[in-house]
């Protein structure tokens, strides 16, 4: 059976609103979002202070990336509340 393109997306419309009415995304999309909005905006910041003036530094960010992450996973929620609340 071949469905129009009109069906399916009245089906997506369906599925991404909510009880009241409103548009909206599922909350798991949405913390992979968030995450995705945090290390942009650290590129960004990288490229506003000069950190990554070329694509080579650019890419090298984008794998050295999943190294800092590791070494962040070993650090317990303990020390980043306390680093919350000193500022």
């Amino acid at each position: 059976m071949k469905t129009s393109v009109g069906r399916l997306r009245k089906i997506v419309q369906e599925t991404m609103v909510d009880e009241g009415g409103r548009i909206g995304a599922h909350p798991d999309y949405m913390k992979k979002e968030r995450v995705r909005q945090i290390l942009q905006d650290a590129v960004v910041q990288a490229v506003a202070q000069g950190g990554i003036t070329s694509e080579e530094e650019l890419e090298h960010f984008f794998q050295t990336a999943p190294i800092a992450f590791n070494a962040l996973r070993m650090v317990p929620l303990s020390v980043y509340q306390k680093l919350a609340s000193n500022g």
